[in-house]
């Protein structure tokens, strides 16, 4: 080739080269914020849906005086816990970078919200205060979110 030819195509060559570079940003952007942060996200909206349960309802959970629209709540709220932990990649290392419960606490928090849920029927309670107090200790703790109004 020519070094005139070549001069002329340096502008041409210098635009592609930056918007296939910006279309490997954007698409590996992309890949990254549906794959990993969403799926983070959504578990953090979880646990927010979590503490939100036990807040408005604390008196009747820790009274276990559940209806049957409670009881839904915490079940649901168990199972998106471990349904949306599960949709996270590498979810060890992700927890770290995000500050996420590990595991084994999601499972104990999920476990303990079943409990409460299957324990707290209102009439046909199983169960006495100090025992849903402790179950709603023990989600607070092992999903580090607040679940009642205590300082």
């Amino acid at each position: 080739m020519s070094p005139v030819l070549l001069s002329s195509l340096a502008p041409f060559l210098t635009s592609a080269v930056t918007v296939v570079c910006g279309v490997i940003v954007f698409v590996t952007g992309q890949i990254l914020l549906k794959r990993w942060i969403e799926p983070v996200v959504e578990l953090k909206r979880s646990l927010g849906f979590v503490s939100s349960v036990f807040l408005r309802h604390q008196a009747k959970i820790t009274n276990g005086r559940c209806n049957d629209e409670i009881q839904d709540d915490l079940h649901q709220a168990a199972s998106q816990l471990l349904v949306h932990a599960q949709a996270i990649p590498a979810y060890n290392i992700s927890r770290k970078v995000f500050g996420l419960p590990t595991g084994e606490e999601l499972v104990r928090a999920a476990q303990a919200m079943n409990l409460i849920a299957s324990r707290a029927r209102g009439e046909e309670t199983q169960g006495s205060v100090e025992d849903f107090n402790r179950s709603l200790r023990e989600v607070g703790e092992a999903l580090g979110i607040r679940v009642d109004y205590r300082g």
